[in-house]
């Protein structure tokens, strides 16, 4: 029943598989991300506030504030996560590829980061078929975002994703993971703000 009602809500947001992802309106995306966005106190600039007020469905937070509640099915999981933690927006607004960034880590796996990726994939625990893809995404990050490139935990976290999200839905979720919902500081070498947050 659960799984049907998500089903139909993914389907009246024009979300009918990963192929639509593409078509989603900017609208309905706004929808989702200011759900997350609210649903975690998150704050943003007055530009982001106008847009969302503009543009913004409040049926689509309301309807997406009930569905999770009620809890995301294991097969819809990765399609939701994307939409929600502000991936997809993500990839729509980078100017490169997932694929040119994952080429561009492998040449780089004998930096800091790429021997530090490559000594955690292994202790990482998670089934061996998800370490190339984990590595993928561990060393595309790492180039991306050369300020943090990459800090111990974040293999966990991608791991986690790899179990419902492809690679590069993976990639982009991390991406606003770590760049606009954790609080800054959480993935930096000295980690200020987990510990920071620790002790709170």
């Amino acid at each position: 029943k659960e799984e049907a009602a998500w089903t139909e809500l993914k389907r009246g947001l024009g979300v009918d598989d990963d192929s639509s992802l593409e078509d989603v309106p900017a609208s309905v995306l706004i929808g989702f991300e200011r759900w997350r966005r609210a649903a975690e106190g998150e704050h943003h600039g007055i530009r982001h506030r106008i847009k969302s007020m503009l543009f913004t469905r409040q049926s689509v937070q309301d309807r997406l504030t009930s569905a999770v509640r009620s809890g995301i099915p294991p097969n819809l999981r990765g399609t939701m996560w994307f939409l929600c933690s502000g991936g997809l927006s993500k990839r729509r607004s980078s100017k490169e590829s997932y694929a040119s960034l994952v080429q561009e880590g492998h040449r780089c796996k004998d930096s800091t980061a790429g021997r530090t990726i490559a000594n955690d994939l292994p202790r990482t625990g998670c089934d061996e078929s998800l370490l190339p893809s984990l590595e993928n995404v561990l060393l595309a990050y790492a180039v991306r975002n050369k300020e943090i490139g990459y800090c111990q935990s974040m293999n966990f976290v991608v791991a986690t994703m790899l179990m419902y999200c492809s690679e590069e839905q993976s990639f982009w979720i991390l991406c606003s993971l770590v760049e606009d919902v954790l609080p800054e500081g959480y993935y930096t070498e000295t980690l200020s703000g987990l510990r920071a947050d620790l002790h709170l």
